[in-house]
């Protein structure tokens, strides 16, 4: 995930001719990850995490390192100029990902 801003934008060919639109860019999913759970995939905008606003991927991951295994983060995702709702649960991040 990226922050999403002009240049993403331009750079994933996302939303022609919006320019305020503000978030998170999904740009790869792993497989049986909580995002592919959710049902996020590449070229997704977060703009919303629980109640909260989301313009950087800084601020979404601050969302989720706050949360334990087992909860559940809802989300509100635009996906080809619509709005999404979908929910992810929290998994402990696998080893192999682990510095």
């Amino acid at each position: 995930m990226v922050t999403f801003n002009s240049a993403v934008q331009e750079e994933l060919r996302l939303f022609d001719g919006e320019d305020s639109i503000k978030g998170v860019a999904i740009v790869r999913v792993l497989p049986n990850s909580p995002a592919a759970q959710a049902r996020l995939q590449p070229g997704d905008i977060v703009v919303r995490a629980g109640k909260e606003e989301i313009t950087t991927a800084r601020e979404l991951q601050r969302l989720v390192d706050a949360l334990a295994v087992g909860d559940e983060l809802s989300l509100e995702v635009l996906r080809d100029g619509k709005k999404l709702e979908t929910t992810a649960v929290i998994e402990k991040l696998p080893t192999r990902f682990v510095s």
